[in-house]
């Protein structure tokens, strides 16, 4: 049965948003390896984003949708959404224009597939400033509901 998907989580990954999409992943792939002990997804990633957005606005699905991601510091929540991480440390760099025309398209297929609710921050579900203070709700929502 496939899982109910209704939110969609943002994230940074508190890296430069210059480092390279490849180096990031594999980055990731090894710390979430290690740090959370995931075993191989579907895609052959232990990441536990289902996407994830370099800094030229290059992307990669890292986790198949209906994959339970652990990204949101919430077990019921990981259960019902998917997490898209962007490349950089958005409380001291801003994410580039690139970045966010690319969040918006992957938001964009995403509701394609899913009744997708809510779209936030991983700050509403942690105790952190993610996706960064530079990053804003306003940054968000205008990726979930273009104008």
């Amino acid at each position: 049965m496939p899982r109910l998907i209704d939110t969609i989580i943002i994230h940074h990954s508190v890296t430069p948003r210059d480092q390279t999409l490849a180096k990031s992943i594999a980055s990731f792939d090894y710390n979430h390896s290690v740090r959370l002990h995931l075993e191989k997804n579907k895609l052959g990633y232990h990441v536990a984003y289902h996407y994830v957005i370099g800094g030229k606005g290059d992307w990669k699905q890292t986790r198949a949708d209906d994959e339970i991601g652990f990204h949101a510091s919430n077990l019921t929540v990981n259960k019902r959404s998917i997490g898209i991480c962007l490349v950089g440390n958005f409380d001291i760099e801003t994410p580039s224009p690139s970045q966010l025309w690319a969040l918006r398209d992957i938001i964009k297929a995403i509701k394609g597939r899913h009744f997708i609710k809510e779209v936030s921050g991983h700050r509403k579900y942690a105790k952190k400033t993610c996706p960064g203070k530079n990053m804003t709700d306003k940054m968000i929502l205008e990726a979930f509901k273009p104008k």
